[in-house]
């Protein structure tokens, strides 16, 4: 079986890309279908309007927003990659970005599973183990979700325009994605429900440590903090006429970009495409009115279409030797 699947791995590799391709393209159609982005006066299609928004936002906004994002994700992969290295299997830096970033395109996908299989496909050329990448990713991705949400809780709190609503929400979203992390609880799960299929000695390579945790936790929370001044730059290239560059800006940003992202993750629904831009809607109207709408896909787009240049980016990066497991 697997010496068959060696034999037409190319094709299946050329298949897989075409899949993210459309899964890509499709989800910019989606985006330019969207009814909140249709001409009321039937004048003009939806992909017209997108470029007169773009044509009246600053280039430098949409550049360094696109930026902050892809360093701020980085750090999420800078995570993973301490993950695999705190269990003995460890991988090179810009390699464990290059197979992180290229990942970010198969979230795109129903299902999820195309995200998980390019990270830990990649990260086996560098002789990762299979169990070593599915526990670390999924440590990882949990986490990343759980401190979103624990700070859009702590956020919210801290401003006075959250509505208890979006307070209960964030709560819910922490507790979901927040106790499966908990020092000691990952590995006892892994170990309780991987007993029957996994041999003993891969048992020992699980991710969960208070080390891990606390790195986690300074790493992920640079990452939400990044991802929301990417979307107060874009806030503030949308609208010059005032300097919203203000600290209680940030904070709401950032509470806004971790309540819907998270919220987009657990509603599974493919890069949560829909339900995302909903919950940033909702979250900016009362700030930014009928500009609401054009924020939530325009930071979208931005964000898409850097996650794309930075994946062909790092595609060039090649594996180093495959190092020997101590």
């Amino acid at each position: 079986m697997i010496d068959r699947m060696k034999k037409f791995w190319p094709a299946i590799k050329i298949f897989i890309w075409i899949l993210v391709a459309f899964a890509v393209g499709f989800q910019f159609w989606r985006i330019l279908h969207l009814e909140a982005l249709k001409d009321p006066d039937g004048k003009h299609n939806s992909l017209t309007l997108l470029l007169q928004q773009l044509q009246s936002v600053s280039l430098s906004g949409v550049l360094l927003c696109g930026l902050l994002y892809i360093v701020g994700i980085g750090f999420s992969g800078w995570f993973w990659a301490d993950l695999l290295n705190d269990i003995k299997q460890p991988i090179s830096l810009p390699f464990a970005l290059r197979c992180f970033y290229i990942a970010q395109l198969g979230k795109y996908v129903p299902g999820k599973g195309l995200a998980l299989f390019l990270r830990i496909n990649s990260a086996m050329k560098e002789n990762v183990t299979i169990t070593a990448g599915v526990t670390t990713s999924i440590y990882e991705v949990l986490f990343t979700m759980a401190t979103g949400a624990a700070l859009a809780v702590t956020l919210g709190l801290l401003s006075p325009d959250t509505s208890t609503t979006q307070i209960t929400a964030a709560i819910f979203l922490m507790l979901v994605t927040g106790i499966p992390i908990m020092p000691g609880f990952f590995p006892f799960m892994v170990k309780k429900l991987g007993k029957r299929f996994l041999p003993a000695e891969q048992l020992l390579v699980i991710p969960g440590s208070f080390r891990s945790f606390f790195r986690g936790l300074l790493s992920t929370l640079l990452c939400w903090f990044l991802l929301g001044a990417s979307f107060m730059v874009l806030w503030q290239a949308m609208d010059t006429s005032v300097n919203g560059m203000t600290f209680m800006r940030f904070i709401w940003c950032t509470g806004c970009i971790t309540l819907s992202n998270v919220g987009g993750f657990v509603a599974s629904t493919p890069g949560g495409l829909g339900v995302r831009e909903q919950i940033l809607q909702i979250m900016m109207d009362s700030t930014l009115g009928s500009k609401a709408v054009t924020a939530a896909i325009l930071l979208r787009v931005i964000w898409t279409a850097s996650e794309v240049l930075t994946a062909f980016g790092f595609y060039w990066i090649k594996p180093q030797q495959p190092i020997e497991k101590t």
